[in-house]
C-alpha cells in the first residue's frame, strides 16, 4: 500500500530530522511541500519553520516537528 505524503511527510519529521523543499522532492517526489505541511498543522501538528541561507544567499525555510 502506497503511503500518503502527509504520512511520509509527517514519519521522516518525527524521526527528528528536518525537511526542505528539495529534500521533500529528492525523497518523496513531493512538489508543494508547503501544501502538505499547510494540512499536517491543520491537523493540530506543531512544526515550525527555520529559514536558512544557502551558500549562494538565497533563504530557504526547513521545517521541524516539536514534540
Amino acid at each position: 500500500m502506497n503511503m500518503t505524503q502527509k504520512q511520509a511527510v509527517l514519519d521522516y519529521l518525527s524521526s527528528g530530522k528536518g525537511i526542505t523543499n528539495l529534500k521533500a522532492l529528492a525523497e518523496f517526489q513531493i512538489y508543494r511541500l508547503s501544501e502538505v505541511i499547510r494540512r499536517l498543522r491543520e491537523d493540530g501538528h506543531d512544526i515550525s519553520t527555520h529559514w536558512k541561507r544557502a551558500h549562494n544567499g538565497k533563504r530557504y525555510g526547513e521545517y521541524c516537528l516539536h514534540r
